[in-house]
């Protein structure tokens, strides 16, 4: 440790509070509308009808993800259900996420890296829209930083109690997403590898060990699953309607993270730098690459089922955004090794590094914040909906700029991109579901808009009439979208004869 030791108390505290303070504006600078996908609307909504009272509809993978679900509940209650609260809890982990990669950084090679490793964390392209949604992504990424400085700091102390609250953090990340478990091997080795302390490894294992019991005899009373809530992971997966796949389909996997696009030439420098820190002397720096590594391999390879194999999830950058983080630290690390015998070469790469990302955060912010954008919405769809009026549906369909495109064209040999015949009406359903889970005030009557009926005027703009929309009424608004954006523009009434 080159620098801890003497960075600490009243020095430390201002800074951690600024570096949180920075990536807190980072993110709502950044943030994008809440996405498209079922689950950030499912998962708002359930959690709505619990503040209400009601209980969830039923356990399903989105339920079952209690870690998000808890604080959720928390926050609904302390500011309300206005959907502009949806952004309070994905901004505060990443940014506290922020905080343990500077504990970690730090730790290791001092307040220089912790603060090098937490700059890039907070311009990670890819946090302009993780650290902005409630997908699992961010939340497994805060909950295991914080368990891996919990370890590196029993590393020093050995205090026994920070071994039971690293295991606590990391049963935190599990209760995100079943995935948290791509990190467990790597969290193990970064206790025995510097320690050979069997001790502690038992210790970890035990803390968290006693908390999954906790949980599987819940979820085994309340569902009556063996497997607890595995059961009901399990089961979302197996109905997902999947092919089984091929041994070639499963070698070549690999070759997806080309939908990583722009940031796959940092998940190149990631992993290589990775396995140069595998050489590095000092035991927790291989720990941690080693992490990184057996974390993009279980993302790449992890099957959900032997009988009829079929990944766990896809290759995408919000998945990937679990453990990216790490991969910088591994990076940082390597280039200040770097920096020692080709002083000039680290300079340049960091220069390169941080340049690229922050002009790409810069490009990231929206020309109307989004966070304002979902405020503006409510105040048109809210009290329409109440109402139960019509509104009209607008897609516009996603067009790729230069650089996406240049990979696109790259991996599959398209020069445009094609709309699919079926992506019109999925992405129609997908934003009908979005406009009742956020925009619907009472929850009770969540169903009469997500089922509504929708009348195709146009290839890409549907009418929307709400269940129980009273006759003759004329459509209040129209909601205009694509695959990141999205706004409410009112509709004038019709004039009177």
């Amino acid at each position: 440790m080159t620098e801890t030791a003497t960075f600490t108390g009243r020095r430390r505290l201002p800074l951690l509070l600024l570096l949180f303070a920075a990536s807190v504006a980072v993110r709502i600078l950044t943030a994008e509308y809440v996405d498209i996908g079922g689950d950030n609307a499912t998962r708002w909504m359930q959690v709505h009808r619990l503040v209400e009272g009601l209980g969830y509809t039923g356990w399903t993978h989105q339920t079952v993800r209690w870690s998000i679900a808890m604080p959720l509940w928390a926050v609904m209650k302390f500011f309300g259900t206005n959907p502009t609260f949806y952004y309070v809890l994905p901004i505060l982990s990443a940014s506290l996420g922020v905080v343990f990669v500077f504990l970690i950084g730090e730790e290791i090679h001092g307040r220089r890296m912790g603060i090098a490793t937490a700059v890039l964390t907070i311009l990670f392209p890819q946090l302009a829209q993780s650290g902005s949604q409630l997908w699992p992504s961010v939340f497994i990424f805060a909950f295991v930083a914080a368990s891996v400085w919990l370890i590196l700091l029993w590393l020093r102390r050995r205090s026994p109690a920070l071994l039971v609250l690293a295991g606590a953090a990391f049963f935190l990340a599990w209760g995100a997403r079943e995935t948290a478990a791509y990190f467990f091997p790597g969290l193990l080795l970064l206790i025995w590898l510097p320690s050979r302390d069997l001790k502690g490894v038992v210790i970890f294992c035990l803390s968290a060990g006693l908390l999954f019991c906790c949980e599987w005899f819940y979820f085994w009373q309340d569902t009556g699953s063996l497997l607890g809530r595995m059961g009901v992971t399990k089961s979302a997966l197996d109905h997902r309607g999947l092919s089984t796949l091929t041994l070639g389909e499963y070698l070549l996997n690999i070759l997806d993270y080309y939908k990583l696009r722009g940031l796959l030439a940092v998940l190149v420098l990631s992993l290589a730098a990775c396995v140069a820190e595998l050489r590095s002397p000092d035991q927790r720096r291989r720990a941690l690459a080693i992490i990184s590594l057996l974390f993009n391999f279980f993302s790449t390879y992890m099957l959900s089922s032997i009988s009829s194999p079929q990944f766990v999830h896809p290759i995408g950058a919000r998945y990937w955004c679990t453990g990216a983080p790490f991969g910088l630290i591994s990076l940082s690390l390597w280039l200040g090794t770097l920096k020692i015998r080709r002083p000039r070469t680290a300079t340049v790469c960091s220069a390169l590094l941080f340049g690229a990302f922050a002009v790409f955060s810069v490009l990231k912010i929206p020309t109307t914040n989004s966070i304002a954008q979902v405020a503006r919405d409510a105040e048109i769809l809210t009290p329409m909906l109440a109402e139960k009026r019509p509104f009209v549906m607008r897609y516009l369909a996603w067009q790729p700029n230069a650089v996406e495109q240049a990979f696109i064209g790259m991996f599959t040999g398209k020069t445009r991109k094609e709309r699919k015949p079926t992506q019109v009406s999925l992405f129609m359903a997908r934003n009908l579901d979005r406009v009742a889970a956020l925009f619907v005030a009472d929850v009770r009557r969540y169903d009469d808009v997500r089922h509504a009926a929708m009348t195709p005027l146009d290839e890409a703009v549907y009418l929307v009439t709400p269940i129980g929309a009273p006759p003759d009424s004329t459509p209040g608004a129209e909601v205009i979208f694509d695959r990141r954006l999205c706004r409410a523009e009112p509709l004038a009434p019709p004039s009177a004869p």
